[in-house]
């Protein structure tokens, strides 16, 4: 990554594993990385925090993906942060409401390995 301050992904997900997996490969390319497990819960880090970049999943527990995403893109604080909606879902319904909502992208996480995902945060990162 670039010299300067490191960029800041809040990553909203309710799967650990797949946190895990994810936040320790975007550590070693040279991002911070936050989580929350809910929607709820990413909201308040996003507010506090003021991320980058947000990627967000759409099925969690008490606000699903879509919610939040409505809530972030509503706040004058927190609706110019890119987000990436990064879920199992792979119905057109899902994407469209995710990309008319203020969605950056939107990934399917069986088809996006971390290096994929590093590259689409590098290249929304760079516009």
């Amino acid at each position: 990554m670039q010299q300067g301050a490191k960029k800041t992904i809040l990553m909203i997900d309710n799967d650990r594993h797949f946190l895990e997996i994810y936040k320790s490969r975007l550590e070693r390319e040279g991002f911070r990385v936050v989580v929350a497990e809910d929607g709820e819960k990413g909201l308040k880090i996003a507010t506090k925090e003021k991320p980058d970049l947000i990627t967000l999943d759409i099925v969690m527990p008490i606000k699903n993906g879509l919610e939040t995403l409505k809530i972030l893109k509503e706040n004058l604080e927190l609706k110019g942060i890119p987000v990436i909606m990064l879920s199992t879902l792979s119905l057109g319904d899902y994407v469209r409401n995710s990309l008319d909502g203020g969605a950056a992208k939107y990934l399917i996480k069986s088809h996006t390995s971390p290096s994929e995902l590093i590259r689409e945060i590098h290249d929304i990162l760079l516009k």
